[in-house]
């Protein structure tokens, strides 16, 4: 069952911008639903029979001729029906108004034309009953809480608490998701600065995190990732490393000199047994070439003394001495020559060959202390051999670590050129990095809110939506096919003529006799009918506007019972079936909708009264037919009243107007509408007041002062001296009085006011005007009149 709760109209008709929310408030400013019972109340040309239009659109699934453009939507307890879906709608409602009177009875309006007949169930058939009553009770009902029908209900239940479990699930899901990726705080987006990242690529990269494909970073890549980001663009590095590679021959000419054995041509003993004291004398001699004295004690040289330590010191040890010496000066250089560290920063180098060049520098530290300590001690062999010149030396075994050299020569240049080569892959390779912990990230994000627990869940909710949707589907099925099977059974009995004889029926409680009926004539060899409206014998052409008005409407309620009705719980809209009626007839319309319709059919288990309709919606232009529709059978809180009136030139719906609810008589209304217009700025929200105001003021004082001057003297001036014998004090006020209240209320032999604007400020001023003047005259009846339009 479908429940019409709230109508938008943008454009429709005279309807234009309408909101409802904007508009149906009461007191507390709570927004206010159409109940399972409406009554509407507006004026003529107020929106009535278009609002009417709209809802019969539910029905017959296409918008009227005429109406263009055709927008509007109706919110329902099921979901809203738009101008756009009309088509597609399922909602058992029947509309009577204008359009369903011209559609099924255009013979009222027109004597060529036709009424459609329609059937009702006809003679009983008690085996095709039986069978009937059986699915009926196989179908069963909500109410009972049996049969399919109950079953069906608590499938949809249970369908719609899974699919509220799964989109309540996935809802949340797709939250956290939208989140972590356009977040400001959080959000990939900004935390790896991708502007045009979106859910849909998180969503992609969630796939390629969950595929066999991907391996979780370690922290080891993660860091490294993370400082490669951080590089920037650095300058080549020129500087090229050599590092010594003749250990070998340093060591072999060395040893050769050290090992070289030489003796004196004529020895002295004495120093040859005495390194030291050789090595004295030896350095001695030099500062005593050209002296005949000891330089050291003063005495005289002997004569031969130059000669033996010349002969003891010949030119082969002179000649050993010094290459020994070029030696040591030569080894000294490459240590001197030899850096302790590399001229080279790491700040030279990208983060991904820091680590690397700190190696290298540490082993090249090492290594070069390492060759400097193995020169120094070449260095002391050749200085010992030097102070010892003649005596046999033997060189010790060294390391030769050149080649550990060469390869850190070349490791270390190597490094250097992988890091300039690095510049050109640098906005690559942190590409690479960006993307990759960025999938890092997915992936600890995925770990964090459980994702695939949640999805898991999630396809559990589906799966369970799923299963529940089938049985429910198949139980759907199993209606309709009962359904089906009931209509094709009530197919064999149904009948044109019943529907005729029901029309007739409600036709005759009115009139009580058969003055006027509708008549089922065969036609196509009686397998089809028409239907045709007679005054006894004779086709009726000359029917009065309230006999057209009683025919339909009675139509109208017999088809109801029609065989696509009959035992629905419709929603039903019936608009102004009042019509040039007397008040016999209004009362006759009242019972009927009464009877018929608006009476409860029974109690529930709980003593609530039971309707035959789902909703009912009844409106109507007539004070006297709203009089009676307040003792309608109501549902229990499930009654509104509306009004519809014109405001700037467009229609509107709001709440009924208390005094309209308390008091249903001409009186209190024509007084309520004059009150609108004595205050000033009602002019924007109360347009129609203002354009009728003319009608309202004449009709009201005529009843006002009708009950004050009863006398009757010259009909047609009756009413002008009763307006003068009331403002007979206001000389000056009592013709502009005359003069709206009959050029306002007439345009006759001055069109041209027509053509004119209202003068709001004139009507708001003569307003105050007569409402002052009631005041002082009654103030008792006046306050009374104010307290019945303005109470809440």
């Amino acid at each position: 069952m479908t429940v019409i709760k709230r109508v938008n109209i943008p454009e429709f008709g005279s309807y234009k911008d309408f909101v409802w929310n904007d508009s149906i408030k009461n007191s507390k400013g709570e927004v206010v639903d159409f109940r399972q019972l409406n009554i509407l109340y507006g004026r003529n040309y107020s929106g009535k029979t278009t609002l009417s239009r709209i809802f019969r659109m539910l029905e017959t699934g296409e918008c009227p001729d005429g109406f263009f453009p055709c927008d509007f939507s109706i919110t329902t307890d099921k979901g809203i029906i738009t101008s756009e879906n009309i088509s597609n709608c399922d909602v058992d409602i029947r509309v009577y108004n204008s359009d369903f009177v011209g559609q099924n009875l255009s013979f009222l309006r027109d004597h060529n034309g036709n009424i459609n007949p329609f059937a009702v169930v006809g003679e009983k058939n008690t085996e095709i009953e039986k069978q009937i009553q059986d699915l009926t009770a196989e179908l069963g009902s909500v109410e009972s809480k049996s049969g399919l029908y109950y079953l069906e209900d608590s499938k949809l239940l249970a369908v719609q608490k899974t699919k509220k479990e799964h989109d309540s699930k996935a809802g949340a899901l797709e939250a956290k998701i939208k989140t972590k990726a356009n977040d400001k705080k959080v959000g990939i987006k900004y935390k790896f600065n991708q502007p045009t990242y979106n859910v849909t690529r998180l969503n992609a990269d969630i796939t390629r995190v969950l595929s066999d494909k991907y391996q979780e970073l370690s922290e080891e890549d993660f860091k490294r990732y993370e400082e490669l980001l951080r590089d920037k663009e650095l300058p080549e590095i020129t500087t090229v490393v050599s590092l010594p590679s003749d250990f070998s021959l340093l060591y072999s000419s060395s040893k050769a000199l050290i090992e070289k054995n030489i003796a004196p041509s004529k020895p002295i003993q004495k120093l040859l047994e005495n390194s030291l004291l050789q090595e004295w004398v030896k350095n001695g001699q030099k500062f005593h070439k050209s002296t005949k004295h000891c330089e050291f004690c003063g005495n005289p040289l002997p004569d031969d003394l130059l000669a033996r330590l010349d002969a003891h010191f010949d030119q082969e040890s002179e000649a050993l001495e010094t290459k020994i010496k070029g030696k040591i000066q030569d080894l000294e250089l490459d240590i001197e020559s030899l850096q302790d560290d590399l001229s080279l920063s790491s700040n030279e180098f990208y983060s991904e060959y820091k680590d690397a060049f700190e190696e290298k520098r540490a082993d090249y530290k090492n290594k070069i202390s390492q060759y400097k300590n193995n020169i120094q001690i070449i260095i002391s062999l050749l200085q010992g051999k030097l102070s010892d010149i003649f005596s046999i030396k033997k060189m010790i075994p060294i390391a030769d670590i050149t080649q550990g050299l060469q390869l850190l020569e070349v490791e270390i240049n190597s490094l250097i050129k992988s890091n300039n080569a690095k510049t050109l892959t640098l906005k690559n390779d942190q590409q690479i990095a960006s993307q990759s912990l960025l999938l890092h990230d997915v992936f600890n994000f995925l770990t964090e809110i459980q994702y695939i627990d949640a999805v898991k869940e999630i396809d559990k909710c589906k799966k369970s939506h799923t299963t529940l949707n089938s049985e429910y589907a198949i139980i759907s099925g199993q209606i309709s096919a009962k359904k089906q099977a009931i209509a094709e059974l009530q197919t064999q009995m149904k009948d044109e003529r019943k529907g005729a004889e029901k029309v007739n029926e409600y036709l005759n409680n009115f009139f009580g006799h058969n003055s006027l009926i509708l008549e089922a004539t065969e036609v196509e060899g009686g397998k089809a009918y028409k239907f045709e409206i007679k005054r006894g014998e004779r086709l009726a052409k000359n029917l009065s506007e309230g006999e057209c008005s009683l025919v339909a409407f009675c139509y109208f309620l017999a088809k109801l019972e029609d065989t696509e009705s009959k035992d629905k719980k419709l929603i039903i809209y019936i608009d102004d079936p009042i019509s040039s009626l007397d008040s016999n007839h209004i009362f006759f319309v009242y019972s009927l909708i009464e009877g018929l319709i608006a009476k409860p059919i029974g109690e529930d288990a709980g003593n609530n009264k039971l309707y035959s309709y789902e909703q009912l919606f009844v409106s109507t232009h007539n004070l006297d037919f709203l009089k009676y529709l307040k003792r309608i059978s109501k549902p229990k809180k499930q009654f509104e009243q509306f009004l519809i009136s014109q405001k700037l030139d467009k229609s509107s719906i709001e709440l009924m107007p208390q005094y309209l609810k308390n008091y249903v008589t001409e009186f209190n209304y024509l007084f309520g509408e004059i009150y609108i217009c004595s205050q000033e700025g009602n002019q924007a929200t109360h347009h129609n007041s203002f354009y009728n105001f003319g009608n309202n003021m004449r009709k009201f004082l005529e009843a006002f002062l009708f009950f004050k001057y009863p006398f009757s003297q010259n009909e047609s001036n009756d009413h002008n001296v009763r307006v003068e014998k009331f403002f007979n004090d206001s000389p000056v006020d009592e013709p502009l009085v005359q003069r709206v209240i009959n050029e306002f209320s007439h345009l006759a032999g001055q069109f041209d006011r027509s053509a004119e604007p209202l003068d709001y400020a004139e009507i708001t001023k003569l307003a105050q005007f007569v409402l002052k003047k009631i005041e002082l005259n009654d103030k008792d009846q006046f306050d009374h009149l104010v307290e019945s339009v303005t109470s809440v």
